[in-house]
């Protein structure tokens, strides 16, 4: 990846969260809480066949970020795919790494997220080399550190 790519990100997401917190389509309410899937490699390789599955409102919900190569993210959220509410108990992610090998693991998610009746924001699934971490982000915080330079991201 180039020097510049990590600034695009920056503003793409920022005009991503402006838009979101602006509401989008008028002086609608929207109901809290509401979130996106995001997904975060922090491992030196990539991750590959990335998906996430959890059960919501009597069905079975599935998402398929697919690759996310190291230092990437991956946005699965409100404009791209459903992310139904309630915010899920608890999600299987399933994953392989660059040796091939299959990997599974179940995470708790709700109970990960501060004040989770009024959350506004993105939950991100961060690839760690000890497996995934549950890491919330309000909109507010990301668009914050946008404006301050810093990563939007964790």
């Amino acid at each position: 990846m180039n020097a510049a790519c990590p600034s695009l990100v920056l503003v793409a997401l920022f005009g991503l969260l402006t838009v979101v917190s602006a509401g989008c389509c008028g002086p609608e309410k929207r109901q809290l809480p509401e979130y996106d899937n995001s997904f975060w490699n922090v491992t030196s390789a990539p991750v590959d066949d990335v998906r996430i599955m959890w059960r919501a409102n009597d069905r079975i919900v599935v998402q398929t970020p697919g690759n996310i190569d190291p230092a990437m993210y991956h946005y699965v959220g409100q404009s791209m795919a459903a992310a139904p509410l309630p915010i899920p108990e608890i999600v299987s992610v399933s994953w392989k790494t660059a040796d091939g090998n299959a990997h599974e693991q179940t995470v708790k998610v709700a109970s990960q997220i501060p004040d989770i009746e009024h959350f506004d924001g993105s939950i991100f699934y961060k690839f760690t080399a000890e497996g995934v971490v549950i890491v919330p982000r309000s909109y507010a915080e990301q668009v914050k550190n946008v404006k301050e330079d810093k990563a939007a991201v964790p």
